[in-house]
């Protein structure tokens, strides 16, 4: 393996440099997106249920349905929801009862409708999703308060928010190393959010991490991520099977985190997939990250979070945030079962790699960067 050094002014650039010399972000295959299959059916009343923050005292919101969110150390906190100001209202005892203001004509509320949805698609909500955000927003109102406020904003942010899990930092275990397997498509980004979180914990928590690479698949791959380790001085281990993969893991024991950067599957291909089951099954992981691409189309990021369920991630990991032009085909996403754990948001490290929080994905949604403020 020929070792390469980089001088640059930041470690950002060092990362950027990597990238472009191994070219890991190849095109996806893409496909004109049409309307993304439907992940969970939303209806109401089907146990899905949210884990809410337990000083939150807020009842949720109504939403078309729930989300099944059964993968462990899932969170969801409504501590950083806005608050909205309350309207104290006189006793209307001994006066007449006021008069209700009368309901907006058909055609104003349709206009309305129009209006709301019309925002939605270009948030890049498909068809479906955006009609039944738009009847949870109704919800929210009385026929004669829909009226075209601005509220409508503020109420949809708090709706999505709270169907949105999160798992919160790796918890890593005290004493022995916490294994987390690094899984996706190709071309997602995958080999620099490892060196990434590498960079977050080592820099930001102050732990020490290892790095093993098992992408005998890709040109160069494994050169990347040493490029990347060296960048960072920390000790990276390269192996084919998943026996190498055990004695890289023992080699690597004295660390507190271990990072493992798999080959890119195309979830359309059935063999890499079982490939990929099979070397999960036989290593000890404590975590199996799945990395999504918010570049990407709904229809693909269904495709394939639908495929990847079946070994079974305890989490999903957003990249290229940064490089999206809307994120409204995240919402059906966020019902598949799986928490958020982290969002890469740009180049800088480890400054944009970020522990995911409801709030901050709800606004995203709709066209706010949190992460730039």
């Amino acid at each position: 393996m020929e070792l390469r050094s980089y001088r640059t002014k930041s470690l950002a650039e060092a990362f950027k440099l990597v990238r472009l010399e191994y070219c890991e972000d190849e095109p996806v295959g893409t496909q004109k997106p049409t309307e993304p299959p439907s992940l969970t059916k939303w209806h109401r009343g089907q146990n899905g249920t949210s884990n809410h923050d337990s000083n939150s005292s807020g009842t949720p919101t109504a939403w078309d349905g729930g989300i099944d969110l059964t993968a462990d150390g899932v969170s969801i906190s409504d501590s950083d929801l806005p608050g909205e100001t309350a309207q104290i209202r006189p006793s209307s005892t001994n006066r007449p009862a006021a008069r209700q203001a009368p309901s907006p004509p058909a055609a104003t509320v349709s206009e309305l409708d129009h209006q709301v949805l019309s925002e939605l698609r270009a948030l890049d909500c498909d068809t479906n999703t955006a009609s039944e955000l738009l009847a949870a927003i109704k919800q929210q109102y009385s026929p004669s308060e829909w009226n075209g406020s601005p509220t409508w904003q503020a109420k949809l942010v708090r709706i999505i928010q709270e169907h949105i899990a999160t798992t919160g930092p790796f918890r890593l275990r005290p004493g022995e190393p916490t294994v987390v397997a690094v899984v996706g498509a190709t071309g997602v980004g995958k080999t620099t959010l490892a060196a990434k979180l590498a960079a977050h914990y080592l820099l930001e928590s102050n732990k020490t991490v290892g790095l093993i690479s098992v992408d005998h698949y890709r040109l160069a791959a494994s050169d990347q991520l040493k490029a990347y380790a060296n960048i960072l001085g920390v000790p990276m281990e390269v192996g084919q099977t998943a026996h190498d993969v055990k004695t890289a893991i023992h080699k690597l024991s004295d660390r507190d985190l271990i990072l493992i950067d798999t080959a890119g599957r195309s979830p359309n291909h059935e063999m890499h997939m079982r490939e990929l089951q099979s070397l999960v099954e036989a290593v000890p992981v404590d975590h199996l990250q799945l990395v999504l691409s918010v570049v990407e189309s709904g229809t693909n990021l269904a495709r394939t979070v639908h495929k990847f369920r079946h070994i079974q991630p305890h989490s999903i990991a957003f990249t290229k945030l940064d490089e999206a032009a809307a994120l409204g085909q995240l919402v059906p996403l966020f019902q598949a079962g799986i928490p958020v754990s982290y969002v890469s948001t740009g180049q800088s490290v480890p400054e944009d790699i970020h522990v995911a929080k409801p709030i901050d994905l709800a606004q995203a949604v709709l066209g706010r960067h949190p992460w730039n403020q």
